[in-house]
Formats: C-alpha cells, sequence, structure tokens
C-alpha cells in the first residue's frame, strides 16, 4: 500500500502529460492557422489602403493639374484681352 500514493501521482502525471502532448499540436496548429488569418486580413486591409491612398493621390493631382490648366489659360486669355484693349 505504500506505492499507491506514488503510483496514483505518476498515472496523474502520466496522463496529464499524455493530454498536454495529444493538446500541443492542435494548439500550435490553431494558433498558426490564426496567425496565418490574421496575416491575410491584415495584408488585404493594408492593400486596400494603399489602393485607396494611390486612387486619391491621383484624384488630387487631377484636378490641381487641371486647376493649374485653367489658370494657365486664364492669364493667357486675360493678357491676350488686355493686349488687344491697348492696341
Amino acid at each position: 500500500m505504500g506505492d499507491s500514493p506514488t503510483q496514483g501521482l505518476h498515472e496523474a502525471l502520466h496522463e496529464a502529460l499524455h493530454e498536454a502532448l495529444h493538446e500541443a499540436p492542435h494548439k500550435a496548429l490553431r494558433t498558426e492557422t490564426l496567425h496565418k488569418a490574421l496575416h491575410e486580413v491584415l495584408h488585404g486591409a493594408l492593400h486596400e489602403a494603399l489602393r485607396m491612398t494611390v486612387l486619391r493621390t491621383t484624384v488630387l493631382l487631377r484636378r490641381l493639374y487641371i486647376k493649374a490648366l485653367c489658370r494657365a489659360s486664364c492669364r493667357a486669355s486675360c493678357r491676350a484681352t488686355c493686349r488687344r484693349a491697348d492696341v
């Protein structure tokens, strides 16, 4: 009977170790899957954010370019009109 507590402890440790070793790969797979899923989501979100930034920047640059062309055209037109009035 002296071995009974030791035997019980040994069995409990063996069972706990067996369960931990059985669960470890499952936890690792869940962690890896979660990591991959987060990576894909974040990569997609970053890609979309960059795409939107590029589109907004392109639109802004087009507006500024058109505005500059309009100003240049107006100046040229005003100068031509003023020159005609001076003649």
